[in-house]
């Protein structure tokens, strides 16, 4: 074990430190003796269980119990462990020495990728001859046990880099750097939403379009399909995993460039503006897909539409966040700027909005524009195709949705975002302590306190055309209704956003002026 470390360790030397402070001879044992006493008991409370039909099913209940298991053990202490160890190395500044190594990032995170969750992957390890067994006893075609561990091991990869991410950022808040926070955290976010997710989809769809799979993996109903983007993924294997593996593959590459963008640069923004746009682009046409093929009727094309309406609110909610930089880049982009303009360098408004668009440490609001605008591109044409018709809601006739609502709607949240935007860089850009708890607590405020109100006191978008106005101008605009005509509120809301965005935006740019004066006087001192 040693030699072969050690071999590992001349190509990789940051996965031999990891290995020789983990896979100690108390630690080993004790994972091995864990992992034991765990197949023991589970193979006790699973003695002498029989099928429906009477039939012994020992074998056939292990392996489903196994199967379940695993993720979430592998998913959820692999997870913790590479946050924490990132989270203490970044309190005792060994992180930071990391860094000035002369190995490249990418080979240093892989070493953390593979060594710190070593303990986690060995007691997954010496479960997996007990997971075949029993698998190859109930039934398992080796195909699907083949498909099983592929599509675990690149889930864990996605997952692990998810973690790399996390403890890289974890450093930026004073309560994330107390010792497990973010690793809590983040363990409870696998263990309650990312491994159910991917157990449900894949024993679901995935699996059951292997052979015995369907055997194994019951499904609820065997006679329902899958499409996305007019592709049966729910009957073919193939299509099946090209999905699944495809899309672990999608999304681990932009976690990874911005993982190894954060640990070069620890201050720069969560995202970069191009893992931003296509992050955006990749959410869209994925849940776009679904609803082509599917055959979608009346009631679940609306229901499709308005969670697409929702998911990108989100999106760009949590885009703001990501991308917007802080104080100190700001002034380094106006001091930028600035001496551009000194040198002759500067271009004209053309350059600006360039810059305003792909640079990092410009103000987030045009950035946001970009991604609102891609947003648009396809949620419009999707609700002008599916979110049309007749509906009936607790058997009362709703009239037709019709374009022009859509159409406000789209223009409401689009500014409901880039007035968010910001207000958020307005106080990144302001001398704050802790801004981000100031953006935070001040977005939340905003977009969670006034919709309350109003429903509590029952002012509800179709009970008038001034209460329609109000809703509309907090952002949450009206699809249509019996009552109130939609260009009527719709223009006067739509207005009431537009005048609060141009006071945002004239605050803002005198904030940065602001800065460009500090800067100026910085030069002239120096």
């Amino acid at each position: 074990m040693a030699s072969l470390t050690n071999r590992l360790g001349y190509f990789n030397p940051q996965y031999l430190r990891e290995c020789r402070g983990r896979l100690k001879p108390r630690n080993v044992m004790a994972a091995v003796v864990l992992s034991g006493l765990f197949q023991a008991l589970l193979y006790l409370s699973i003695a002498n269980s029989y099928d429906y039909e009477g039939r012994p099913s020992d074998a056939f209940e292990i392996f489903r119990a196994l199967s379940s298991i695993i993720p979430y053990a592998l998913f959820a202490l692999g997870g913790y462990y590479i946050v924490d160890d990132l989270a203490h190395e970044a309190r005792t500044g060994t992180l930071n020495f990391i860094r000035l190594s002369p190995r490249p990032a990418r080979e240093i995170l892989i070493g953390k990728l593979l060594g710190v969750p070593m303990l986690p992957l060995l007691l997954v390890i010496s479960t997996l001859p007990m997971h075949v067994v029993s698998g190859l006893m109930a039934g398992a075609s080796p195909l699907l046990l083949l498909s099983y561990y592929l599509i675990v091991a690149i889930g864990a990869v996605t997952v692990f880099t998810m973690a790399l991410l996390t403890g890289l950022g974890s450093g930026a808040s004073k309560l994330t750097q107390q010792r497990g926070v973010s690793a809590i955290a983040f363990a409870g976010l696998t263990l309650f939403t990312l491994s159910p997710a991917f157990t449900l989809w894949n024993s679901q769809i995935t699996w059951q379009t292997v052979t015995t799979g369907e055997q194994i993996f019951r499904s609820w109903d065997e006679t329902s399909s899958l499409y996305w983007m007019a592709l049966n993924i729910g009957r073919s294997a193939l299509f099946s995993h090209l999905f699944v593996l495809g899309n672990f593959a999608v999304v681990s590459t932009l976690v990874w460039r911005t993982a190894v963008r954060k640990f070069r640069v620890p201050r720069a923004t969560l995202l970069s503006r191009q893992v931003g746009y296509l992050s955006m682009i990749y959410l869209n046409v994925l849940v776009f897909g679904f609803f082509i093929g599917n055959g979608m009727e009346g009631r679940e094309q609306f229901e499709g539409v308005i969670t697409l309406y929702f998911l990108n609110a989100f999106a760009l909610l949590a885009l703001i966040f990501a991308l917007s930089p802080s104080r100190q880049q700001l002034l380094d982009w106006v001091s930028y700027r600035a001496q551009a303009r000194r040198t002759g360098h500067a271009s004209s408004a053309q350059g600006l909005w360039r810059s305003l668009v792909w640079s990092d440490i410009s103000p987030s609001v045009g950035a946001i524009a970009l991604n609102a605008l891609i947003a648009a591109a396809v949620i419009v044409p999707a609700a002008f195709i599916f979110g049309q018709g007749r509906l009936d809601y607790y058997d009362e006739p709703i009239p037709d949705i019709t374009a022009i609502a859509l159409l406000f709607a789209t223009l409401s949240i689009g500014i409901s975002s880039l007035t968010y935007a910001t207000l958020v860089q307005v106080i990144f850009s302001s001398r704050l302590r802790s801004p981000l708890v100031w953006a935070v607590g001040t977005v939340a405020t905003i977009a969670i306190v006034p919709p309350l109100a109003l429903a509590f006191l029952d002012i509800m978008p179709d009970s008038s055309v001034n209460a329609g106005t109000l809703w509309t101008f907090l952002g949450l605009p009206l699809f249509g209704n019996a009552h109130v005509q939609v260009p009527s509120i719709g223009w006067v809301g739509l207005l009431g956003q537009l005048c609060l965005l141009g006071l945002l935006l004239g605050r803002l740019n005198q904030n940065l002026k602001q800065l460009e004066a500090q800067s100026k006087k910085v030069l002239q001192e120096a």
